[in-house]
């Protein structure tokens, strides 16, 4: 396996079909878990989306086992996507038999339209934006971000759907996150003064392999309100998002 295929020469070669069909290639059908496994995330999972029947979206799945074992856990209504064809070929493969009703597409996460408005409770993001977004400086990455974030917005479910993002946090991915949820996004275009979606910024255990990073991945959950109410006040002087955080590590 050739390093140099799993590390990319410029942060924007991450939205590269090119530059992920090098890496599955090279990966040879082996996992890689980007800022964590299923063990890091259940309880997060579990208590994010309590409702197994909900049916989720994982886009930018990769080859990680996420998405297998979240089904084993009893959320079989999983749709992924990924826009390398290897991936979904691979992962296709191997899970079309154990996991009957889990289902793989190739897709654009950034352009969604095969889904309609509103069609999933849960979508599952594990470094997908950060991948998107790459360095602060690089605009076709924010810009890649903010169409990514509108369509997770678009195909979630308008009376409770939930956005969960593991991520590392980056001042601009941070930024674009709490601009895209608060009411300075586009559905709010009509004057709503009060955030339409509650954050909350969680920490997660750190897995082996990011213990000696000077970079560690949190969790962002951020929950649609039925009522479009709470947490945001009246008028110009109401919070622009509604956030909160809990640092309490997950057990593993």
């Amino acid at each position: 396996m050739s390093s140099s295929a799993l590390i990319p020469d410029e942060y924007s070669d991450f939205r590269t079909k090119k530059f992920w069909e090098g890496f599955f290639v090279a990966r040879e059908g082996k996992a890689f878990e980007w800022y964590g496994d299923y063990t890091t995330l259940a309880s997060l999972l579990s208590t994010s989306v309590p409702d197994t029947n909900a049916k989720v979206l994982v886009p930018g799945c990769g080859n990680s086992e996420l998405s297998a074992d979240l089904y084993d856990a009893g959320y079989e209504h999983i749709v992924n996507v990924d826009f390398s064809e290897t991936c979904v070929r691979e992962m296709l493969m191997q899970n079309v038999r154990k996991r009957p009703k889990m289902r793989w597409l190739v897709m654009d996460m950034t352009d969604m339209k095969a889904f309609q408005d509103a069609s999933f409770a849960a979508v599952v993001d594990k470094g997908s934006l950060d991948a998107l977004m790459g360095d602060a400086e690089d605009e076709g990455g924010n810009v890649a971000g903010m169409r990514f974030l509108c369509e997770v917005r678009r195909v979630l479910d308008t009376k409770c759907g939930t956005y969960v993002i593991v991520t590392l946090c980056q001042d601009h991915v941070l930024e674009t996150i709490l601009d895209s949820f608060s009411v300075l996004a586009d559905e709010n275009i009509a004057g709503d003064s009060k955030p339409k979606w509650s954050l909350c910024v969680c920490s997660i255990p750190v897995t082996r392999d990011m213990r000696d990073s000077p970079w560690k991945p949190f969790a962002v959950v951020a929950t649609r309100k039925a009522d479009g109410t709470g947490g945001g006040g009246e008028g110009r002087g109401g919070a622009l998002a509604d956030v909160s955080f809990d640092f309490e590590t997950y057990a593993v």
